[in-house]
C-alpha cells in the first residue's frame, strides 16, 4: 500500500514573500524616482537601489522555501 503524501506548502510563508518582493519593488522605483528627480547619482538612490534587490532576493528565497518544496504541488 502506497503511502499518501501531504501537502507540505507554508502559506504564511508564501504571504510573507508577496510582501517582501512588493516592498522590494516598491523601493526599486522610489529608487529611480529619486535618481530622475536629481537627475544626477544620489546616494540615497543607490542605498534604495541596494535594499529593493536585497528585499526581492529575500522574497524569492521565501517563495522557494513556502512553496516550491512540497512533493504534491511539484
Amino acid at each position: 500500500m502506497a503511502k499518501k503524501e501531504k501537502c507540505e506548502c507554508r502559506p504564511i510563508i508564501g504571504f510573507g514573500s508577496i510582501i517582501l518582493m512588493a516592498l522590494g519593488l516598491y523601493f526599486l522605483v522610489w529608487g529611480f524616482s529619486i535618481q530622475t528627480k536629481a537627475l544626477s547619482w544620489s546616494w540615497s538612490a543607490l542605498v534604495c537601489y541596494l535594499v529593493g534587490v536585497v528585499l526581492v532576493g529575500f522574497g524569492k528565497i521565501a517563495h522557494k522555501k513556502g512553496y516550491a518544496e512540497c512533493k504534491l504541488h511539484n
